[in-house]
């Protein structure tokens, strides 16, 4: 396997490769990573939701849990949520934990929704994405413009879970940029349903 970020080099045809002139074969050459070869970016996860989402809990200085989408209530001094997968430590930044220790300082907030989606993060080089409880049985996977209207594809847009007899819907609400929404909903009976997510495989791709 090949690893993320792994940087390839192309040479182009023009270059006479049996000449042992480092600096034509240098002026002609570009690095590349997987992205580039590929043509897109992706996100891909394993998802499951529980819970009812009644309304966001709040902790401070304790450990975080993987997978959960966090929010920044409060900044305070000394804090560094960047070590455990958020872009920034500004309030209002949302982000899915990767890590369980943040660095704590003083007066440091987080938030999160007891009934938003926890994910296994298999790979992601979209960049900072984040899952919202919405209602019963209604959720929505969320990016700051990542998500870009005419390039951006999902992956299997139904499922059926044995384990729970429920069928797991993915469609997504075309604006600008700003407002490009995914929604993952869930139902049981035909009915909107919460807790009947488990390990459900999601993956969105943005073209470049």
């Amino acid at each position: 396997m090949i690893p993320l970020g792994t940087r390839f080099i192309g040479i182009a045809p023009t270059v006479n490769l049996t000449e042992r002139k480092s600096a034509s074969i240098n002026a002609e050459t570009q690095p590349y990573t997987l992205d580039d070869i590929r043509g897109y970016k992706v996100f891909t996860a394993l998802v499951t939701q529980n819970g009812d989402g009644p309304g966001p809990d709040s902790l401070s200085n304790a450990p975080i849990e993987i997978g959960v989408t966090y929010e920044i209530t409060q900044v305070g001094e000394g804090n560094d949520w960047t070590v455990v997968g958020a872009p920034n430590n500004n309030l209002g930044t949302f982000f899915i934990a990767t890590g369980t220790n943040p660095i704590w300082g003083t007066d440091g907030e987080l938030s999160f929704e007891n009934g938003a989606p926890v994910v296994t993060v298999l790979e992601n080089t979209i960049g900072n994405v984040w899952f919202e409880f919405y209602g019963e049985g209604t959720y929505r996977f969320v990016s700051n413009n990542l998500f870009t209207v005419g390039k951006t594809m999902i992956i299997g847009s139904t499922f059926y879970n044995t384990d729970y007899d429920a069928t797991i819907t993915l469609n997504s609400f075309y604006g600008d940029n700003s407002d490009y929404r995914i929604w993952l909903r869930s139902t049981s009976g035909n009915t909107l349903s919460n807790s009947v997510i488990n390990h459900t495989p999601l993956e969105i791709r943005v073209y470049n």
